[in-house]
């Protein structure tokens, strides 16, 4: 008979693995018939344990906690790393009771996931929260409950006689570090993204319509109680353990991460984020973190500009993105920030507008001298606050107002007179066409031309004076000025000018020889 041999067929191979020291493997209807399978499940940390899939009643399980979420004083508790009497855990328990997906509750090779991993002792390793969602849909009785059953028959697990069936993950290896085990099969194996990474993805979740209920800087505040359940609401339930207490509110774990989803929002550039969130020995703290204190106030700023609600023009994120860039270059360089400041635009120095901010983040005229996190914050949140009262509307009376306007009447209310009258000096359109005139203006930009190319050569080849590296060959420093050329050497741009300079020169002699004969 065919299934006769099929039988011999496979004891025979028993036999001979047995023999040959193999593992055995049996048939799949062995196991059918025991109501078992067999399996393996892996940790977060990449340990394997075996297994065997089997169906028992819930009330034979022992949890880390009672169906009331109380704590069990029969589980070990070194043996549950979560808290699930917090406000967090109780919803999600009753979040996986009340929309039962039972095929997430199966087969799986991640010990956090699928079917729960239960020891030889009964104790359940991982899944608790899983165990007592189920029970409570057993108390339940409702459709969730007969979903499951369904989904056990379908399996062709026989579950007749048992009043609550649950799939279980039996484990079948000895541990020799249970803790490590438990404690690894509740993390997830997922790798997390970078602060500056997390920031920025986290503040594309920050719509309109939740930044509209952010009322104030304070996150943790009763007022910002709708923004920061909004915002929770969009993250997956595994990530939000750790950003709410045990009472139901923001932890510092959880304000930290609203912030920066607010710095990302606002400013949305990766390297300043990875310098103010990732680096712990970064040289602009106080900027990030008055940067931190006003995102919530710019990132409506911006939110307004992009529906149209105020002039594009009040955006000056890239500005104030350049003033912070060329602190933090002079100090990653070691050299003064009036140095950079004061850097001619065309030569990769910052706008006018961006030196005024640059100058805002210091007390003193040098710019050796940074202000306080808290008077640098307020100037930028009432720069956002007032740009989000000009309407970009039709107005009845006068023109309306301009960036630099704003930037001014701001500087006024924090008390930086000292910074008000040179942006009124530099920030009208009359003042820049007599900036561009001064030829005390062309001569500090060919000086800083200079001062740029020699620093570039000391750099590449060292010193004055020393013996030049082996390749003395200088990488040049590529400037577009605007003319329709593109990037060109700043060296040949320089001595285009000097040619253009002299040539001027020899036609205005020519012109007076003639003028004279």
């Amino acid at each position: 008979m065919p299934g006769d041999n099929a039988h011999r067929a496979a004891l025979q191979k028993s036999l001979d693995d047995i023999i040959n020291g193999r593992p055995v493997e049996l048939p799949q209807e062995v196991f059918v018939q025991q109501n078992v399978r067999p399996g393996r499940v892996y940790d977060a940390d990449g340990r394997s344990v075996g297994v065997k899939y089997e169906v028992v009643d819930a009330s034979d399980l022992i949890t880390s906690n009672r169906d009331d979420l109380t704590i069990n004083p029969d589980f070990p508790q070194e043996l549950q790393p979560r808290d699930r009497t917090r406000a967090l855990s109780q919803d999600q328990i009753a979040g996986i009771a009340s929309n039962l997906q039972p095929e997430r509750l199966g087969f799986s090779n991640d010990a956090g996931s699928g079917a729960p991993v239960v020891g030889p002792d009964g104790l359940v390793e991982s899944g608790n929260g899983r165990v007592l969602a189920l029970r409570r849909a057993f108390q339940q009785d409702g459709p969730q409950a007969n979903s499951y059953r369904n989904f056990l028959r379908s399996q062709n697990f026989d579950i007749e006689g048992i009043q609550n069936p649950v799939l279980i993950a039996r484990r079948v290896t000895d541990l020799e570090d249970r803790v490590g085990f438990v404690t690894a099969a509740n993390r997830s194996t997922a790798m997390k993204m970078g602060a500056a990474e997390q920031a920025i993805a986290d503040g594309r979740l920050i719509d309109g319509p939740m930044l509209d209920r952010l009322e104030g800087g304070d996150v943790r505040g009763a007022g910002n109680a709708a923004f920061t359940r909004d915002f929770m609401s969009k993250l997956p339930r595994a990530e939000q353990g750790s950003l709410i207490d045990k009472d139901g509110f923001l932890s510092q774990e959880g304000e930290r991460r609203v912030t920066a989803a607010l710095m990302g929002r606002a400013y949305g550039e990766p390297t300043l984020l990875g310098r103010t969130l990732e680096d712990t020995d970064n040289n602009i703290k106080a900027i990030g973190s008055a940067l931190a204190d006003a995102s919530g106030p710019w990132a409506k700023m911006r939110d307004a500009v992009a529906r149209g609600e105020i002039p594009a023009g009040m955006d000056v994120t890239q500005d104030l993105l350049d003033a912070v860039s060329v602190v933090m270059r002079a100090r990653d360089e070691g050299r003064t920030v009036s140095d950079l400041v004061n850097q001619a635009e065309m030569f990769g120095g910052p706008g006018e507008l961006a030196k005024i901010m640059a100058r805002a983040m210091f007390s003193d005229a040098d710019l050796k001298r940074p202000v306080g996190r808290a008077r640098l914050a307020a100037f930028l949140k009432d720069f956002a606050d007032e740009a989000m009262k000009n309407d970009a509307g039709p107005r009845l009376f006068g023109d309306a107002l301009e960036a630099p306007d704003i930037l001014k009447s701001s500087l006024e209310r924090v008390g930086r007179n000292d910074l008000l009258r040179v942006a009124e000096d530099r920030l009208t359109p009359e003042a820049a066409d007599k900036l561009a005139a001064d030829p005390q203006t062309a001569e500090a930009s060919i000086m800083d031309a200079e001062r740029l190319i020699a620093d570039n050569e000391e750099r590449q080849l060292g010193p004055i004076g020393e013996q030049p590296a082996a390749k003395p060959d200088v990488k040049p420093i590529l400037v577009d000025i605007g003319d329709g050329r593109g990037e060109r050497d700043l060296a040949d741009i320089l001595r285009e000018a000097d040619e253009e300079i002299a040539a001027g020169k020899e036609i205005e002699a020519c012109t007076i020889g003639s003028a004279a004969e």
